[in-house]
């Protein structure tokens, strides 16, 4: 039986980081897909909450690009399955995001 109680971690010694490149695209699986969403609308938020904090769009980006990238390969050795497309759907949420709020911007300022 799973245990939802305790937190842990297991550090896998050698990791297959061959994984990390796979695309295993499951577009007809919904789950698939709202995890997949979750990852876009995600790091949207927390990018508008990094330029928020921080006040620049270019480093509330950079940030949040770094963020996603770490995310994704600290995955790998504690037995995850991070992946690289997850990095580019979580800085496609990042941009849009940007974007978004530029767009705003400019159009408020004319």
């Amino acid at each position: 039986m799973l245990d939802l109680s305790s937190l842990s971690f297991q550090l896998v010694p050698h990791p297959d980081w061959s994984a990390f490149f796979t695309l295993d695209f499951q577009l007809k699986n919904p789950e698939w897909l709202i995890t997949k969403l979750g990852h876009f609308f995600g790091f949207a938020i927390m990018d508008l909450l990094f330029l928020n904090c921080l006040r620049r769009g270019k480093t509330a980006v950079a940030c949040s690009v770094m963020f996603a990238i770490g995310t994704e390969i600290l995955q790998v050795p504690f037995g995850r399955d991070g992946r690289l497309y997850d990095v580019g759907i979580d800085t496609m949420g990042i941009l849009c995001a940007g974007s978004i709020v530029a767009l705003a911007r400019a159009v408020t300022t004319t």
